[in-house]
């Protein structure tokens, strides 16, 4: 008699504890699905000189000072999103202009085998003037303003 109800008895066991599984070694949520993000460089850290916006997709890979012809100048190495080497021209040139700077001060590179497929389509090296740099203490870390000492650049 006892092996017939122990499959019945056995059913209803697994069956009370997957109903209470919930209150049982489960994480709480936090909602928090993805880390703070730093301040974007461009805005809060180092901003672009006064009249200058990049009104395209891009993102920043770096921005250090470098010294062209004797003179400290800022060197900002953007890569661009979704537009084609055309578009990008144009709207850097016009942005450029507006701002009073010389469009010879940026380089245009597609990347190669870029296509559709692909969303980063290509890189633009901009020669700029040093410009003024926040004191907030997130614009300390060469994560937030993409300058990377050189020691750092080493060990990447």
């Amino acid at each position: 008699m006892g092996a017939r109800w122990a499959k019945p008895a056995l059913g209803a066991a697994l069956l009370v504890v997957v109903a209470c599984s919930n209150a049982f070694g489960r994480a709480e949520t936090v909602h928090n699905y993805r880390p703070d993000l730093p301040p974007d460089s461009l805005v809060a850290c180092r901003p672009l000189p006064d009249g200058l916006r990049l009104d395209f997709p891009h993102q920043v890979r770096s921005d250090d000072v470098v010294g062209v012809g004797g003179a400290a100048r800022r060197r900002l190495v953007v890569q661009w999103d979704l537009l084609d080497e055309q578009a990008v021209r144009e709207l850097l040139d016009a942005a450029l202009a507006g701002a009073g700077l010389d469009p010879a001060d940026a380089v245009v590179e597609p990347l190669p085998d870029g296509g559709p497929q692909y969303v980063v389509r290509g890189t633009i090296t901009l020669t700029l003037p040093v410009g003024r740099e926040s004191d907030d203490g997130a614009c300390a870390s060469p994560y937030t303003t993409k300058d990377f000492p050189a020691d750092l650049e080493q060990a990447r």
